[in-house]
């Protein structure tokens, strides 16, 4: 286990170094890095985004959360998990309407997503 979150480690700090060359993140936890470029304040989505980012370190994931970059071209994604771009998802509602947000999301999936003990 130990060596596949060194792998992840290393492939998610590979690409965003990749995708964001010049970016100087800041390690808010320890497997979770932030861009000072990512708005965080109350009427943002960041205490859910940090919540999910903490779920998936804890299951030995890296996870680097993305500036926001509206002006750039391209699908916008929320996180780098392991060298992978990553949108976050969060669904309220009964069964129905997880289970068709849960339908709809897979489209947009990471079917390469790699945590330990899983």
């Amino acid at each position: 286990m130990d060596r596949l979150r060194q792998d992840n480690a290393k492939n998610a700090k590979d690409a965003a170094d990749r995708f964001f060359p010049e970016e100087k993140w800041i390690e808010v936890e320890t497997g979770i890095y932030l861009s000072p470029r990512r708005p965080i304040g109350e009427k943002i989505n960041y205490k859910n985004e940090i919540r999910d980012a903490q779920i998936l370190r804890d299951w030995g994931c890296a996870v680097y959360l993305a500036p926001e970059s509206r002006s750039e071209p391209g699908a916008k994604y929320d996180a780098i998990v392991n060298g992978l771009k990553f949108e976050f998802k969060n669904v309220g509602g009964n069964a129905n309407t997880l289970e068709h947000q849960f339908l709809r999301s897979r489209g947009q999936a990471v079917d390469d997503l790699k945590i330990p003990g899983q």
